[in-house]
């Protein structure tokens, strides 16, 4: 799973606070721990090709038709640091995923709206170019 450097780093740093008191921990505790060690091991912190391929890790700006448009993070798991961010899971992040900017997407909002926006940029998320 992508994610920023940062976000890496600071797993890590969860993971050791939990792991020194792990013989203490919660279920609830346990189970982040397994979680932050799995992610750990899936994390993939390599910079996106430019080839403006709607993914994960990827910074995308789509309009919608009513003229509003949005900026955010494309990823599988939160970054951190107050970044606006889609889950490549939500219904519209699934629409997204795999197209390119200049497509237009149709995507049901859990309230059962029928949305309809068009990709206009998606750029390699760098956290020291862009403030989202």
């Amino acid at each position: 799973m992508w994610m920023t450097a940062d976000t890496l780093v600071a797993l890590e740093a969860e993971r050791a606070t939990l792991e020194a008191n792990e013989s203490a921990l919660s279920q609830s505790q346990l189970a982040r721990l397994l979680d932050v060690r799995r992610a750990i091991q899936e994390a993939d912190t390599t910079p996106k090709p430019n080839d403006g391929l709607v993914e994960d890790g990827m910074l995308v700006t789509v309009e919608f038709d009513d003229g509003e448009s949005e900026t955010f993070v494309l990823v599988e798991r939160e970054l951190g640091g107050g970044i606006r961010t889609v889950s490549v899971s939500s219904p519209i992040g699934r629409a997204l995923a795999g197209r390119r900017a200049g497509d237009v997407v149709d995507y049901s909002t859990p309230s059962g709206a029928r949305l309809r926006a068009t990709i206009t940029a998606a750029t390699p998320y760098s956290p020291s170019a862009s403030a989202v």
